[in-house]
């Protein structure tokens, strides 16, 4: 037998490294794609719909961009001793986003963009007035996070133009939204 092996040694030592090759490849490719973190696959369902990995990121992402808004600092292993769960709250947040889709709940930013479309294109009265309208519509509706950014758009653009004192104004007012918001790291950046 071992007479055998030594005959066709050349052939075995080509299979074996086929096959190395082969499982580096295959097992090197998979870390790469995930970076080398374990990527769950089957992430559940919201009412029989698949939640799609993209989806979920999306979701993540809103999650940690909220909790920087309201702490100054992005999560680490320090959020969950303080009781943050990401994975919780990022299942929290499909839940919310399929609820609002389901009773047909759509945020329209319209007034915003009417009123940065107007002040590209130098319409400065009429971005005036957008601003005006956007900040009224948010507080009618209680979105406070967009009555705070409508505020900080207008003071950039009131400053922009010189007013200083108009700018101030509807700078406090952002501040005021967003603190009522709970957003104190955007306060801070303030």
């Amino acid at each position: 037998m071992i007479g055998t092996i030594r005959k066709h040694s050349t052939w075995l030592w080509m299979i074996i490294i086929v096959v190395v090759i082969i499982s580096f490849v295959f097992w090197g490719s998979q870390s790469s794609r995930t970076d080398g973190r374990r990527v769950r696959t089957n992430l559940g369902t919201i009412d029989g719909e698949t939640v799609t990995q993209e989806s979920f990121g999306k979701a993540q992402r809103e999650v940690y961009l909220r909790y920087y808004l309201h702490t100054g600092e992005w999560p680490d292993t320090d959020a969950k001793r303080t009781g943050f769960d990401p994975e919780r709250e990022t299942y929290y947040r499909l839940f919310l986003i399929h609820k609002q889709d389901q009773l047909g709940i759509h945020v329209s930013k319209t007034s915003e963009s009417a009123a940065e479309i107007a002040r590209i294109e130098g319409r400065d009265a009429d971005a005036m007035r957008l601003y005006e309208q956007a900040i009224r519509s948010a507080r009618e509706h209680g979105f406070v996070q967009n009555e705070g950014l409508a505020h900080e758009v207008a003071a950039r653009f009131y400053a922009a133009r010189g007013f200083e004192t108009i700018a101030h104004a509807y700078l406090r007012n952002a501040r005021y939204s967003y603190l009522r918001w709970g957003a104190v790291g955007k306060v801070r950046h303030l």
